[in-house]
């Protein structure tokens, strides 16, 4: 179980109508991460990654390619797993502070 934070791990920062929020420096690590992550250019890398997928799936499910079922279905729902993470990132990325 982690320890809570010190007094000294706390800063103040302030807020964008001028008031002043204490966060501690875990979350601002994590606040820093996900923005690197819901960049545009890293959601929009996952979305076409995820479409590409999904095509090679749905062709593979068709049997327009020559690989087995499962692994057809698993090329599908890893697409669909990549678009999906996408459009949570860009929802994300939206409650994010702009910076």
């Amino acid at each position: 179980r982690p320890a809570l934070p010190s007094a000294h791990a706390v800063r103040r920062i302030g807020g964008s109508c001028g008031s002043a929020r204490r966060i501690c420096r875990d979350c601002r690590v994590i606040l820093e991460w996900l923005g690197q992550v819901t960049e545009r250019s890293n959601v929009i890398t996952l979305a076409i990654v995820g479409a590409g997928l999904s095509v090679l799936g749905a062709d593979a499910v068709a049997r327009r390619l020559r690989i087995g079922p499962r692994l057809a279905r698993w090329l599908l729902r890893c697409g669909y797993t990549a678009m999906w993470a996408s459009v949570a990132l860009f929802i994300v990325a939206g409650f994010l502070p702009a910076g």
